[in-house]
This record gives C-alpha cells, sequence and structure tokens, in this order.
C-alpha cells in the first residue's frame, strides 16, 4: 500500500449544522435526492462533485440562510480544509489520469494467438 501525505478535509457537515440546515431540507431545495445530501454529509474528503454542485451548494445554504434572515455567506473555500501532514492510503496513483486516480487499469486490446482475431480485454 502507498501513502501520501496531505488531504482534503470535507466540513459540509460542520457547516450544515453550525447553520441548521437540515439533510431533507437541503435536499428539497436543491431538487436533489435525500441521500445525495446524507452522503455529502458521511464524507471525510472532499467527495467527487463538480465545480458546479459545489458552487450550488454553497449558493443553496446562502439562500437558506438568507430566507430566514441570517446575514450569512458560505464560500466554497469553507467547505474544505487542507491537512498537509495527513497520512493517506492510496490504492494507486497514476499522473497521467485526469483524476489522477485509477482503480483499474483501462480495456486494452489483445490478439488471440489461435485465430489472430483482437478481442478487448480488463486488466484485474
Amino acid at each position: 500500500m502507498k501513502h501520501s501525505k496531505g488531504a482534503l478535509r470535507w466540513k459540509f457537515k460542520k457547516i450544515m449544522d453550525e447553520l441548521d440546515i437540515g439533510t431533507l431540507e437541503l435536499a428539497a431545495f436543491m431538487r436533489v435526492n435525500k441521500a445525495t445530501v446524507s452522503e455529502w454529509r458521511k464524507a471525510d474528503y472532499f467527495p467527487k462533485i463538480s465545480e458546479i454542485r459545489w458552487l450550488q451548494i454553497c449558493e443553496a445554504m446562502n439562500e437558506m440562510c438568507r430566507l430566514r434572515g441570517k446575514s450569512v455567506k458560505v464560500q466554497p473555500l469553507d467547505l474544505i480544509e487542507f491537512c498537509p501532514d495527513e497520512v493517506r492510503d492510496i490504492r494507486f496513483l497514476d499522473y497521467q489520469h485526469a483524476s489522477g486516480y485509477v482503480g483499474k487499469k483501462s480495456a486494452s486490446k489483445e490478439k488471440d494467438q489461435t485465430d489472430g482475431s483482437v478481442k478487448d480485454t480488463v486488466a484485474a
């Protein structure tokens, strides 16, 4: 197992709790499934969400606070914390892959030795 130093901690649950925003409430406001918000709340590290979703989360929290008469402004960086000394286990690091992480090798073409045909294979 390889190790890497540095982690982006996800503070979504902490911010929601501080602002007194419930899971069902945010899910309804954003028009997403309750399970989606629950998964975001359970995440310890920055989840796989798009930049747009990250901004939508902040905007939804800000609008909900505004409707309650609270003058709070959640910024995207409020939802994360960089922990430079935290050691994380990583299974496979590939700097050539756009996400920086690949769980399995990509499919490749393999020539069948018996009949010469080409078949797709996936490495385990």
